[in-house]
């Protein structure tokens, strides 16, 4: 059985494997550009239904991976190569892009009848302990009880980015895998970092994604440790499938106080002119007066772009953009007023997309 993705740790080694190689991992990146593994937003593209659902309930659904959008997910590696290396395919994921929130093909392939951006900032370069997720029980409602993992945002290989009709049984496919296997190899033998073949099988994608810029947070089931929180979505053909409801962070962790005086806003935020990196407020019983007091204090240091403010215990969200629709600056205006009643949203920003309205997105 394999060792459990579940681990802040492991996540990170295979980002800095991703990162070391990136020249030859990468070699084929969407459109020659160059790859970021660390930025400071990623984005969910969804309906305005899900949008509001995500907001109100404050939790995120991580979907089985062999369900996604991609046929050939978690196949694409071959079933000799899956066998051999006893992988257990029993992943859930929640999947970013890592474009600017505001791509006329993800509109039309997640939000055809209007919907939203979500801006995420997952990544615990910049904010300690970020990495934190509670799975919640499927009867969680009664029992109260989750599962606390750790996880960081991923980015996926795609194996080729020129446009031609591959399949998970092409030879130029094989051997883009061959590289990064080889090359785990040779990490492995020369640090000893102990990198799994498994670990990798969920981040292979064909070509024809790439414009999607796609990181993963994944969550492992391989030791069925998360058996007793699967859920089941119904589907409108009257299928079932499989997701887990997540929180983010400790969300019991809130019996620590902290005392609203200037020191502890300066210890908390040691850099208040860093725009766009946001502060992490700690998970405590006074969290939204905490909010209020450090809002005002980013802003008296830094008025024109104040850093933004994610609370632990509630999903780090930074911003939401409104798909090219009818009524956008309505709709903008109902999201602007919803995040303002919940105070770890106050500091969200509210955008608009910037491509001009077409009727034939939403016929």
């Amino acid at each position: 059985m394999s060792i459990s993705l579940n681990n802040k740790g492991n996540a990170e080694k295979i980002k800095s494997f991703l990162e070391k190689h990136n020249e030859e991992i990468y070699a084929h990146s969407p459109k020659g550009k160059k790859m970021v593994f660390f930025p400071l937003e990623l984005y969910h593209y969804t309906s305005m239904e899900t949008l509001f659902n995500l907001l109100e309930n404050d939790s995120l659904w991580f979907f089985s991976l062999p369900f996604s959008n991609d046929l050939t997910e978690e196949k694409i590696v071959g079933k000799e190569k899956l066998k051999e290396i006893n992988y257990q395919s029993d992943n859930f994921a929640f999947s970013l892009s890592a474009d600017e929130g505001d791509t006329l093909s993800q509109w039309r392939g997640y939000c055809n009848n209007g919907g939203a951006s979500i801006g995420f900032h997952f990544d615990s370069k910049y904010t300690g302990r970020v990495s934190s997720f509670s799975v919640l029980h499927a009867d969680y409602e009664f029992n109260k009880k989750f599962h606390i993992v750790t996880s960081v945002a991923v980015p996926v290989i795609y194996l080729n980015d020129e446009i031609e009709p591959l399949t998970e049984t092409s030879q130029f496919v094989r051997d883009r895998q061959k590289i990064v296997f080889q090359l785990l190899e040779y990490e492995n033998k020369s640090n000893g970092n102990s990198l799994k073949e498994s670990w990798f099988v969920p981040l292979f994608k064909l070509p024809q994604f790439c414009q999607e810029k796609e990181f993963r947070v994944i969550l492992s089931n391989s030791d069925d440790k998360l058996s007793e929180c699967i859920r089941f979505k119904s589907l409108k053909n009257g299928t079932k499938i499989p997701f887990i409801v997540v929180k983010h962070g400790f969300i019991k962790d809130s019996t620590k106080r902290e005392r609203l005086i200037e020191k502890n806003l300066t210890k908390i935020c040691n850099n208040p002119n860093m725009p766009g990196v946001p502060v992490l407020l700690p998970n405590c019983r006074n969290q939204s007066e905490l909010h209020s007091a450090m809002w005002d204090f980013l802003r008296e240091k830094n008025p024109e772009d104040p850093r933004p403010i994610i609370c632990e215990g509630h999903l780090p969200i930074v911003s939401i953009t409104i798909a090219p629709m009818a009524d956008q600056n309505r709709i903008a205006e109902q999201v602007s007023r919803f995040c303002k009643s919940k105070y770890w949203l106050r500091t969200v920003k509210i955008l608009t997309s910037k491509i001009p309205y077409a009727i034939s997105m939403n016929s």
